[in-house]
């Protein structure tokens, strides 16, 4: 279409056009609304045990003070901007919040998965409401602080400061926890059963990228491929426990045989997804330490030294095997979508 434009803005690139901006403002209204109805639910209607519930709860809240911070942003950004300038701004505090969102769900996954695998709570609800409110409480001044304008020093900083102080040590406390839990039931029974292995596999591989991801992060020094090598890192880590989460629920809800089926397949899938997004990281961050820069495409690109060559090649690797497990669970996926549509939908409890 003429005139629209690609705006390669942090956290929610955009294309400038009227048709992509009316539906990404419709998703975010249909999302706004799905997450009122989450923290509305009461946590007797949930299926999961209350530490997960609350979780899951914060998790909700981040999405919403997230998406109140893109809506206020919006508003007080000033017109008359490039691009560039407007969208990065728009995006940016509420991108910030969405990262805490995002990290909450994965802890509250890590925590269900783990419970599930053992049997056991990983930690009590007051733990979890603790450390879940250190999270993403802090992230509620973001929508304050963009009333008072985006361009404002302060927007910018908090965001930042907000995502360098308050992620990383409640995800490294509640992995405290789980690795003590795996230390306490790691000669459990359901470790021999199948559905113990994939569940023990997605939280090792989400752990060990969240961890990979924090490093990289803290390894930043500029702008440079250091950056998406940390966030490739860090998203895998989501990616990864939602994809392991995916699998109890196709247990859930599929027929027996076709559950049993795709649930043997679910641990190699899973450390061939994790894997390849691991060694993408790595590479990215190789080239980065040789200073590759990032956001340079084309001419823009200039690839010089010996360490540059290495980290894309690494990088290439590693992107292809990440994209072969993503195949892996989308064919899984969609064996499980068509063995729904020839027999009712039914949630087996036990699972």
């Amino acid at each position: 279409m003429p005139g629209a434009e690609p705006i390669l803005a942090n956290y929610v690139p955009v294309i400038d056009h009227p048709v992509v901006l009316t539906g990404l403002a419709a998703w975010f209204v249909g999302t706004g609304i799905f997450f009122t109805l989450a923290l509305m639910t009461p946590a007797r209607n949930c299926r999961v045990s209350s530490e997960v519930v609350v979780a899951l709860k914060a998790a909700a809240a981040g999405n919403l003070i997230a998406l109140a911070t893109f809506a206020v942003a919006w508003r007080t950004t000033l017109a008359g901007l490039p691009p560039i300038g407007f969208y990065e701004l728009v995006m940016w505090g509420g991108g910030h919040a969405l990262q805490a969102a995002n990290v909450a769900l994965m802890l509250a996954l890590w925590l269900l998965l783990l419970q599930r695998w053992s049997g056991h709570a990983v930690v009590t609800p007051i733990a979890s409401a603790g450390l879940l409110a250190a999270l993403i409480m802090p992230h509620g001044l973001l929508p304050f602080i963009a009333a008072l304008g985006t361009s404002n020093g302060v927007y910018v900083e908090l965001s930042t400061d907000l995502m360098r102080w308050t992620l990383f040590p409640v995800v490294l406390i509640v992995l405290g926890f789980c690795l003590r839990h795996w230390l306490l039931h790691r000669r459990s029974r359901t470790l021999r059963g199948v559905d113990g292995r994939y569940r023990l596999a997605g939280f090792t591989g989400s752990a060990t990228l969240a961890v990979l991801g924090l490093i990289l992060g803290a390894m930043i020094r500029g702008s440079n491929t250091l950056v998406p090598g940390h966030y490739h890192a860090a998203i895998g880590a989501v990616s990864l426990a939602l994809m392991t989460a995916a699998y109890d629920f196709c247990r859930a809800v599929s027929p027996r045989d076709i559950a049993e089926r795709i649930v043997q397949g679910a641990r190699c899938q899973l450390v061939i997804f994790g894997s390849g997004q691991a060694v993408f990281a790595l590479g990215f961050a190789i080239a980065g330490l040789h200073g590759l820069g990032r956001k340079q495409y084309g001419v823009e690109q200039h690839v010089r030294s010996a360490g540059e060559y290495l980290g894309l090649g690494v990088m290439g690797f590693g992107g292809a095997l990440a994209v072969v497990g993503g195949l892996l669970f989308l064919a899984a996926m969609l064996r499980c979508a068509a063995a729904w549509r020839r027999s009712p939908v039914s949630l087996n409890t036990n699972s």
